[in-house]
């Protein structure tokens, strides 16, 4: 519920994915948006090890960067550290 109000008012979601140090929403109206995540994850080494990796961090929720340079997004794919969006 705390993500939905960091966002413009009535702003529905379609899609959320993360990366190791960011967290992609995408809006019903194609919007992108990005919130910085702050030391989230684990190392790439301890990420793909065997033992069960501790994630800890800090989301930025009251910051949200709207990135108008993309056209409409439809989807978004994310990996540990990239992201592809489909428009």
């Amino acid at each position: 519920m705390e993500l939905v109000t960091s966002l413009p008012s009535n702003t529905k979601v379609r899609q959320v994915s993360f990366t190791r140090r960011r967290m992609f929403v995408v809006t019903e109206c194609g919007k992108l948006f990005v919130f910085v995540i702050e030391e989230i994850a684990p190392d790439r080494q301890e990420y793909f090890s065997k033992k069960k990796p501790e994630f800890t961090g800090k989301l930025a929720l009251d910051n949200p960067i709207n990135v108008k340079e993309m056209p409409k997004v439809k989807m978004i794919a994310t990996g540990v550290d990239h992201l592809l969006a489909l428009d």
